[in-house]
């Protein structure tokens, strides 16, 4: 993809900033971080003007390498140039703490982002979700999404149904199963894979397999997440 910028360059012409997202954001996308800021630099010494999409995604570079201070620097950075940041850039911040274990930092965002007027959504609250399940403490997120009015969604399920299996609380990770059934949303072969994951490490082989059957027999591709 960046090879693309430079042969647009020898070609004389000029890339514009829409071009440049679009790479930047393959890169982001194939984690090829260092490829992106090199990009990113390029466009700095061409004149080439970023906008709140290229902040947006260098701010999810940043989380990618683990860099969250300088994450949150590049949001003052954006700010200071005028550009006022929108619920993708709190979710990525929000969603780059997550992944540390950064709850505290996580909610700090998220209280930022409430100041600002932005309401968090499911994708805010679900990579909090998904570290608070593996600590045994997926009740405290869910009184608070269900707080600001948020149900669960089909992602939300499906991390709690890993996180319970992962802990070895199969009794509620199948009671979450059945309940986003109860709510309209098809288990899919991610479901199936954490409760049979669950259910081998508790040496539960016979329960396993029979979800292994009753995943051929729903026709259910064992790729697909």
């Amino acid at each position: 993809a960046i090879e693309c910028f430079y042969l647009m360059k020898e070609k004389g012409f000029d890339p514009k900033t829409e071009t440049c997202n679009c790479i930047l954001s393959l890169l982001s996308n194939s984690n090829r971080t260092e490829s992106a800021w090199v990009l990113y630099a390029d466009m700095f010494r061409m004149e080439i003007k970023s906008n709140l999409h290229t902040y947006n995604i260098m701010i999810n570079v940043l989380c990618k390498e683990g860099k969250l201070k300088r994450a949150k620097e590049m949001l003052r950075i954006m700010e200071s140039f005028g550009i006022k940041p929108n619920v993708v850039t709190y979710n990525t911040l929000v969603q780059g703490y997550s992944l540390k274990g950064r709850i505290d930092g996580a909610r700090m965002i998220i209280s930022e982002m409430k100041s600002k007027g932005f309401q968090p959504d499911l994708q805010t609250y679900n990579p909090i979700l998904s570290w608070m399940c593996n600590e045994g403490r997926a009740s405290e997120v869910l009184r608070e999404m269900k707080e600001m009015g948020l149900v669960p969604d089909s992602v939300s399920y499906n991390i709690l149904i890993r996180g319970c299996s992962n802990n070895g609380d199969l009794e509620t990770a199948f009671a979450y199963r059945d309940e986003m059934m109860k709510e309209g949303f098809k288990p899919t072969f991610y479901t199936y894979n954490a409760l049979i994951h669950g259910l081998f490490m508790e040496n539960k082989i016979e329960a396993a397999e029979i979800l292994i059957r009753e995943i051929r027999e729903k026709g259910i591709a064992f790729d697909a997440a």
